[in-house]
């Protein structure tokens, strides 16, 4: 699937919950479905805006590897993403550390989530991790072998993969797929995972 058809389906599916509220804020930020069960200020899901290509860049260097394309593009389209309640999060570059107002929402830092004090531990060199996933329990990863790559999935403290897919967009569509029927349409989740 192309980067444009992917985003597509992304934004297709968040637009789901826009009839609950949906808020754009003077940063670009998309913010969709108020969750106010969870937390007063919460929301199902959260579109960053777009990523200079010069900042897409600079991730490269700060990496010491070049992304691959087709996240570069999603990375084109938005700066990061969360959703349904941050059971997926894809990270970008934070711009700032605000605490109050609009430029509060901010993605996690893709280049700090790569710093060896916050890898999971046993992680191989070959890898950049660039979301987390399972409400932050599982954090994913792009494993380098020559021009191609696979995405895969580990837990948080420790590298054990127990997923892989081919590439970007089937891991965030698998992702998706298996989460938008667990939430009804006002944001809640109709069973807890954490309790089965």
């Amino acid at each position: 699937m192309d980067g444009e058809k992917l985003f597509d389906k992304i934004v297709r599916t968040m637009s789901k919950w826009s009839p609950k509220g949906e808020k754009l804020l003077s940063n670009g930020v998309r913010l969709i479905c108020p969750t106010p069960h969870v937390a007063p200020e919460a929301w199902l899901h959260v579109l960053h805006p777009p990523l200079a290509p010069k900042k897409i860049e600079g991730m490269d260097k700060k990496l010491g590897v070049a992304l691959p394309n087709d996240f570069k593009d999603f990375l084109r389209r938005a700066n990061g993403v969360e959703m349904f309640s941050y059971h997926i999060s894809i990270w970008g570059v934070r711009k700032n550390y605000a605490r109050t107002g609009d430029e509060a929402w901010q993605p996690y830092d893709l280049v700090d989530h790569n710093l060896d004090t916050e890898l999971p531990d046993n992680s191989p060199e070959d890898v950049v991790y660039f979301a987390n996933a399972d409400e932050g329990d599982s954090w994913c990863f792009f494993e380098f072998n020559g021009e191609s790559y696979l995405v895969g999935k580990t837990g948080r403290h420790d590298f054990h993969p127990d997923s892989y897919w081919s590439d970007f967009g089937s891991w965030l569509l698998d992702e998706i797929r298996s989460l938008e029927m667990l939430f009804n349409s006002n944001g809640e989740m109709k069973v807890n995972l954490n309790h089965q």
